[in-house]
């Protein structure tokens, strides 16, 4: 009966039938557990299904490497599951003991492919000399080089040597023209190395990948990566001035990823920057668009309440402002605007804790130089509870 499920899981395996083939495997293990070659299969199928379950399959492989199996074929899986699992050192040991294998049939050639994943492995573990000469020696096999040099540039991130890393990602490029997860960190570097010339490099590498993205949609498989492009190209845009240009570019990111949240701080600037041109439409635009994936923006409201007091729509005005109270970014200047609106509406006790909030929040700071006014305001109030209170008294 085991057998007849191995044989069955197998052949939804090969169909890519991952859960039909999952449950079949794990009978086939229940009634056998001693059953490597249903073990090694139904490790194969967990890290194969689109839901991958590296723990799950190492623990089916950790069985079977108990039982004292030390083939190539399984070591592999053994050490690519570990890998997967993050689990570098174990992976490390693995590795090790696949080349020491390795070396025991002299006739036999080194396998690059083992030298590229020990190189890789030592570099998630941090010791990049190490990795280095491994992947030097995978080098050799010049089919492997876009790979090779992919990981040289990310130990000369690691090493702060961005001339460098910038020389070994074009060379990957170079050997594979197509690969976007190359571009995507090349032009990541370029942004972060600097200077005008590197970023309006960045900004055409994010460009053609984007039309590789909308020429084969099937390329986009992480959306999170789609919207970092179009938030990295928008950033440097907005920095040059061609804001009209960054502006699509951080609405498409925010809408294709909404958690982009530090993308908010680029659409405040932008805010406060037509604000500050009058562009009252563009702001109403800009802050309601960002409202929308980040509702208590305290900067999408003051600005907003700002614009509609230009425009003199009061109502939805005092709403914003009030709103813009709620976040964590606090503009002194909703509360004098609220205050004076309150002081006009004969709201006595609202407009003085606003304008006394106002003088607190500014007290000492010389651009707000409105600082006696607002105080002869505040006192002018207190001077007319004082007025009634007498009043009161007398009557």
């Amino acid at each position: 009966a085991a057998e007849a499920y191995y044989r069955l899981g197998s052949h939804y395996a090969k169909k890519g039938m991952w859960l039909e083939a999952e449950a079949a495997l794990k009978s086939a293990v229940g009634l056998d557990p001693t059953m490597v070659k249903a073990r090694i299969s139904l490790g194969t199928v967990l890290m194969s299904k689109p839901k991958k379950d590296w723990e799950k399959a190492l623990e089916q492989f950790r069985h079977v490497e108990k039982l004292g199996v030390e083939s190539k074929e399984f070591l592999r899986h053994l050490a690519n599951a570990y890998f997967m699992a993050e689990q570098y050192a174990e992976a490390k040991r693995v590795y090790e003991k696949l080349m020491k294998r390795e070396k025991e049939d002299p006739k036999k050639p080194k396998n690059p492919q083992l030298f590229l994943r020990l190189g890789v492995v030592l570099f998630h573990m941090r010791k990049f000399d190490l990795a280095e000469k491994q992947l030097l020696v995978a080098k050799r096999d010049t089919t492997l080089e876009p790979e090779v040099y992919y990981h040289l540039g990310q130990i000369e991130i690691q090493r702060k040597r961005l001339d460098r890393a910038l020389k070994m990602f074009k060379q990957a490029i170079a050997g594979a023209p197509n690969n976007l997860s190359i571009h995507y960190y090349f032009a990541k570097t370029l942004e972060r190395a600097g200077g005008s010339t590197r970023l309006k490099e960045a900004v055409s590498t994010y460009s053609f990948m984007l039309a590789q993205y909308r020429q084969k949609p099937s390329l986009i498989t992480d959306k999170k990566v789609l919207a970092d492009v179009y938030f990295s190209r928008g950033r440097i845009l907005l920095a040059s001035g061609r804001n009209q240009e960054a502006l699509n570019d951080l609405e498409l990111a925010m809408r294709v990823d909404p958690s982009k949240t530090h993308g908010v701080s680029l659409f405040e600037k932008l805010i406060e920057a037509n604000f500050k041109l009058e562009r009252y439409d563009e702001v109403m635009r800009i802050a309601k668009n960002l409202l929308a994936n980040d509702p208590s923006n305290g900067t999408a409201h003051f600005y907003l309440g700002s614009t509609y007091r230009q425009k003199n729509d009061i109502e939805n005005a005092v709403k914003q402002l009030e709103a813009s109270l709620k976040s964590t970014r606090i503009f002194p200047e909703a509360h004098r605007m609220l205050g004076y609106h309150y002081r006009d509406k004969g709201l006595k006790d609202k407009a003085l804790s606003h304008l006394e909030t106002y003088l607190k929040l500014v007290k000492r700071n010389p651009n707000y130089f409105d600082q006696e006014e607002v105080q002869r305001a505040v006192e002018r109030l207190k001077g007319g509870f004082q007025l009634k209170l007498k009043k009161s008294k007398t009557r």
